[in-house]
């Protein structure tokens, strides 16, 4: 088997819902992260490097390929039990639980 960190899978998930980096054809948030869990359960299955593995709950509410980063670090600060600051008012709105606005 192999191994891959959490940021290779998110930056390999951020690229599937990037219209430039697919010819205007970007996948569905639901098919690219069905894509990457099938590869890594596949005949030579991968495994997530030591580290927080990104949550399904958290990704499949993006709705652009730039949220995918920002929504993880959200994930990282819910599971230290920490708020996710930021001046991004949508991604506040979005994680009202999780996030802090800096005005």
């Amino acid at each position: 088997g192999w191994h891959l960190s959490a940021e290779t899978f998110l930056g390999t998930l951020r690229l599937m819902l990037n219209p430039v980096t697919t010819s205007d054809r970007p996948m569905r948030i639901d098919d690219a992260l069905r894509s990457l869990r099938r590869e890594m359960a596949g005949l030579h299955g991968g495994t997530m490097l030591p580290s927080v593995e990104p949550d399904d709950a958290f990704l499949k509410r993006v709705r652009a390929y730039r949220q995918v980063m920002d929504f993880y670090q959200i994930q990282l600060a819910a599971a230290h039990g920490l708020k996710f600051a930021t001046r991004d008012r949508g991604v506040a709105a979005e994680w009202p639980q999780h996030t802090s606005l800096i005005t």
